[in-house]
């Protein structure tokens, strides 16, 4: 898994090669998806695909309480899961309502169904377990084309074009002054509006990104300290291992050495 990073209440990024459901019942937070904060509350319900990452961050004093779906890529059906690229990621809604009580029964269908075979890990891919997931997909994909519904909705469409301009370019230098340019906002004005979105600075941000990229590197690939550095954007070596240990609290080379 991936190594632990500073986030408020602890814990670290979970990365995995599943397809996975989260419906989320109770309590209120952030959830990091790809380095990407999103606002969580009840009815928030998601689809993560195989290569994703995410990290959920509690508000002070609340508790989550969520269902938790791991799928195995041939389930569901890929004529189902096809159906998603009508829709911009992340593949995630607000639910309430007639929408989160039936949304919510076929979750908890699955989930008992689960337990009274006694698995663990993976969902059986049987025709019932099937039949059930993919339904819950399909109803996802049905509140995905309801506006008022999409998590991506909820922000702005000049900063989501600059969230996905940075996951495209960001083995190229990335600056405040250009991105507000293509914004039509001044440098400054850009950072503060930036930050106010995400609760987090841009450079910050595009840092998180480039070191998360770099993670998968170290994990896919035997490729050196310094060539990682250089493939996710980074035109120092002794910049991008600081940052690196700022984040993972502990050093690239170290990382590389325990893979």
């Amino acid at each position: 898994g991936m190594p632990s990073v500073k986030y408020p209440n602890g814990g670290g990024y979970c990365y995995h090669d599943f397809i996975e459901i989260e419906f989320f019942v109770e309590g209120a937070g952030i959830h990091y998806q790809n380095s990407i904060p999103w606002r969580v509350r009840s009815g928030y319900f998601y689809l993560l695909m195989p290569g994703d990452y995410h990290y959920y961050s509690l508000d002070e004093s609340e508790q989550f309480q969520l269902y938790n779906i791991k799928l195995d890529v041939g389930c569901p059906r890929r004529e189902i899961m096809e159906l998603l690229t009508a829709y911009s990621r992340p593949y995630a809604v607000y639910l309430e309502g007639e929408e989160y009580e039936t949304t919510l029964h076929e979750v908890e269908l699955l989930y008992e169904y689960w337990r009274s075979r006694e698995q663990n890990g993976a969902y059986p891919a049987d025709a019932m377990a099937q039949n059930i997931a993919e339904r819950i997909i399909l109803l996802l994909i049905r509140n995905l084309g309801q506006p008022e519904r999409s998590v991506v909705s909820s922000v702005p469409p000049k900063i989501r074009n600059i969230t996905a301009y940075i996951d495209q370019h960001y083995k190229e230098p990335i600056t405040v002054a250009e991105m507000a340019e293509m914004t039509g906002l001044t440098p400054h004005y850009f950072s503060d509006y930036f930050k106010k979105q995400f609760g987090i600075g841009f450079c910050d941000y595009v840092n998180r990104v480039r070191l998360f990229r770099a993670i998968a590197l170290f994990d896919t690939t035997d490729l050196s300290v310094k060539e990682i550095s250089a493939a996710v954007g980074f035109h120092s070596q002794a910049y991008f291992s600081r940052m690196f240990t700022k984040q993972f609290e502990i050093s690239p080379s170290e990382y590389r050495k325990s893979k």
